[in-house]
C-alpha cells in the first residue's frame, strides 16, 4: 500500500476526473482526464467504445461517492486508509456525499466520521486472517451495488478480483466501478511462491472485469498498458509539505 500523506488539493484533483464519468449516463464516450500525463491514453474502459471526447466544464452537482478495499477511517492502519481519510474529507468539504466502508473490527464506532458515513462489514480477521479480505470486500462491494451511489471506488485489487467476477462487474456503466491497481503484489518477497501465482491471476481478473483502472504512477500505468493492452487514468499522490523543521525532535536521538 501506498504510504504517502495525502495533499489536500492533491487529494481531491485525484477522484474528480473520476466523479466526472459519473455524469455521463450514456455508453461510447471516453473522458480525457486532466490529470492524464502528456501523451496518454485516458481510461480504457471494457467494452467502450473507442469515441474520444472533452469532459465538460466541472460538473457541479453532488456526487454520491463511496470509499472500498481499506481497513477504514480513522486510519490506523497505512497508505489508503490515509487516502480514504483525506480524500474523503475534502470531498465533503466540497459538498458531495461520502461513504467509506469500515470492517467490524475496526475501533471506530459511529456511523459518521467529520462529516463522511461510514458502513462496517463484517471481516472475520480475527479469525482466519488475510484471507478475511475476501469476504469483507465481496460484502463490501454487494452492498455498495445495492445502493445509489454514482461512483464506487476499489483500493487494490487482488482480493476484490473474485467479487468482480461474482457480482458481474465487467462492463457495468453505473455506477461507475472503479479499482485503484495498486502496485505489482505478485512481486513482494513476503508472498509464497503459490500466493504470487494466485495473485497473478487476481491480477488478470482483475483487469479483465474492471470497468475502469488508476495506476498511481507511471511505470504502474506502463505495465498495465504493456501486459494487459488497458489504459488507465495516472492519479499521483501529493504530501503535505514541510513549511516548519523543528531540530529539538531529533535531540533524544543524539
Amino acid at each position: 500500500m501506498t504510504t504517502a500523506t495525502l495533499l489536500p488539493l492533491t487529494a481531491v484533483r485525484c477522484v474528480m476526473p473520476v466523479a466526472r464519468m459519473a455524469s455521463v449516463r450514456s455508453g461510447g464516450v471516453r473522458l480525457v482526464s486532466p490529470m492524464t500525463s502528456p501523451g496518454n491514453s485516458p481510461l480504457g474502459s471494457a467494452g467502450a467504445s473507442s469515441t474520444e471526447l472533452r469532459s465538460p466544464a466541472r460538473n457541479r452537482s453532488v456526487m454520491k461517492i463511496a470509499i472500498l478495499g481499506t481497513k477504514g477511517i480513522p486510519n490506523n492502519y497505512g497508505g489508503y486508509e490515509q487516502f480514504a481519510e483525506f480524500i474523503s474529507q475534502r470531498l465533503v468539504e466540497r459538498g458531495h456525499r461520502v461513504t467509506v466502508y469500515n470492517p467490524s473490527f475496526h475501533a471506530y464506532r459511529e456511523p459518521v466520521y467529520r462529516g463522511v458515513s461510514v458502513i462496517r462489514k463484517f471481516s472475520p480477521e480475527k479469525w482466519i486472517g488475510g484471507s478475511a479480505n475476501f469476504i469483507y470486500d465481496f460484502l463490501c462491494l454487494q452492498d455498495a451495488l445495492h445502493r445509489d451511489f454514482d461512483i464506487i471506488y476499489e483500493a487494490g485489487y487482488h482480493s476484490v478480483a473474485p467479487a468482480y467476477r461474482l457480482l458481474g462487474i465487467r462492463g457495468k456503466k453505473l455506477p461507475v466501478v472503479v479499482t485503484n491497481m495498486d502496485g505489482l503484489e505478485y512481486n513482494r518477497s513476503k508472498w509464497s511462491t503459490f500466493t504470487q501465482q494466485l495473485i497473478r491471476r487476481l491480477e488478470r481478473i482483475a483487469v479483465r472485469d474492471s470497468p475502469f483502472m488508476i495506476s498511481d504512477n507511471l511505470g504502474i500505468q506502463e505495465y498495465y498498458r504493456e501486459q494487459f493492452g488497458r489504459d488507465s487514468f495516472f492519479l499521483p499522490y501529493g504530501a503535505d509539505p514541510v513549511l516548519k523543521v523543528d531540530e529539538n525532535h531529533l535531540s533524544p536521538y543524539g
